[in-house]
């Protein structure tokens, strides 16, 4: 068993939850269905020449190897902010100041995409709304769903450096709280990608194909 798959008793749902954060999106994807991308697992061996030697005696061509470590926060940002404890996004419950490093590790039962982008509008909007809005403010204030976050010297991990289930949390408490931001943030431009992307009509024609499919494949 994987250590960062976790499931339910009867083994219906599942949960990831792992400190580091997979480096995928849909370049990824794009790339391993065009040829262009090879995943291998394993250890490696030795390297020489252009070639990089697994223990399981696999070969393979390289021309570069980047070896990734990561990366810690770097707590002049705590100092610049005079962050003492992250308030969701927020220091030190300031809708006046606003941080974002994305947050680290996985901890998801689903995944509605792997682009960066929806993400950093939900952001952008979370922040501004506060500050057009700053009377409702006082109802994240109040709400009691807040994640916070202080400061880990012992561990090398800033303020400001959260990680994915604090993220999550506040993510959803805030669109829960906060009517308008309920609605804006998903929003008119996610339907118009999808009805662009997959046209109605073509999208159920293509879902009976499939139920069909699996109701002869199992008859």
């Amino acid at each position: 068993a994987y250590y960062a798959v976790h499931t339910n008793e009867k083994r219906s749902t599942v949960t990831l939850n792992q400190k580091s954060r997979f480096g995928i999106g849909d370049v990824y994807f794009l790339a391993i269905a065009m040829g262009m991308c090879e995943v291998v697992e394993g250890d490696i061996k030795r390297l020489s020449e252009r070639a990089v030697h697994m223990v399981s005696g696999q070969k393979i061509e390289a021309d570069v190897c980047l070896k990734l470590y990561g990366f810690n926060g770097n707590f002049d940002v705590d100092r610049l902010m005079n962050i003492k404890s992250m308030f969701g996004w927020w220091p030190d419950e300031d809708f006046r100041r606003f941080v974002i490093a994305e947050p680290i590790g996985v901890n998801a039962t689903q995944f509605g995409g792997t682009s960066f982008s929806p993400g950093i509008r939900a952001w952008v909007e979370q922040s501004a709304h506060f500050l057009w809005y700053p009377s409702d403010w006082q109802i994240i204030i109040n709400c009691g769903l807040m994640p916070k976050h202080p400061a880990d010297p012992e561990n090398d991990r800033p303020a400001y450096v959260v990680d994915a289930r604090h993220g999550t949390s506040c993510t959803i408490a805030v669109s829960t709280v906060i009517q308008a931001l309920a609605t804006s943030v998903p929003g008119d431009l996610k339907r118009r990608k999808q009805l662009e992307c997959h046209p109605m009509q073509r999208f159920l024609d293509e879902c009976r194909g499939e139920w069909e499919d699996y109701g002869r494949k199992w008859k």
